[in-house]
């Protein structure tokens, strides 16, 4: 049986080369290989996966951040020992895509009660505000002679287009009406060690 070869030019350079010159070349050349094959296998890896968000994706993410505020205005209070004090607030729809219908106004804890008998209300970027009336009175007077409306705010629950519930830590207001909350929680409730 005969047995063909086929050389391709003169096997005489790599024949002057060290044995150990050759086996250095043969590893560095495994080595470029394999860093090659590494970084091919890792950029087809995270071409599989497409980071972009799809439009419904834009569209859930954005409706999930339709951001609802509650700004409190004007405190006016009934007579001298009323317990609940009214607050004139706005109820604020950040004017993203979606609607967003406020369900509750509360405080977590014993501390307060809160009333707002004009919700639910719905928001949207075509109604992007209702104005309310928002009622405190304390609950429990040392816990609600102990609040400070900055420290623990009120919080939203509201429902967004999908029916999706979702709540927010809101509430904001100036200092003015920080002290008049303040003082009416302490006015009701007296010294509340006495309760």
């Amino acid at each position: 049986m005969e047995q063909e070869t086929l050389e391709l030019g003169s096997p005489r350079g790599l024949q002057k080369m060290h044995p150990a010159w050759r086996r250095r070349g043969a590893v560095l050349l495994l080595v470029a290989v394999g860093v090659v094959a590494g970084a091919g296998a890792v950029l087809g890896w995270n071409d599989q996966y497409d980071d972009r968000p799809s439009e419904t994706q834009r569209a859930a993410s954005a409706a999930a951040q339709s951001s609802v505020r509650l700004v409190l205005g004007r405190v006016s209070s009934g007579a001298p020992r009323d317990r609940y004090v009214s607050i004139d607030a706005v109820l604020l729809h950040d004017r993203g895509p979606g609607t967003a219908t406020v369900k509750r106004i509360y405080r977590p804890g014993t501390s307060l009660s809160i009333r707002v008998p004009d919700l639910p209300v719905t928001l949207s970027t075509n109604h992007p505000y209702e104005r309310v009336q928002v009622r405190l009175a304390p609950r429990n007077c040392v816990l609600a002679t102990e609040w400070t409306p900055s420290a623990r705010p009120l919080t939203l629950s509201w429902e967004d287009q999908h029916g999706h519930s979702r709540s927010a830590i809101s509430g904001d207001h100036d200092a003015p009406i920080e002290l008049s909350l303040i003082r009416h929680m302490s006015a009701v409730c007296g010294d509340p060690s006495e309760h």
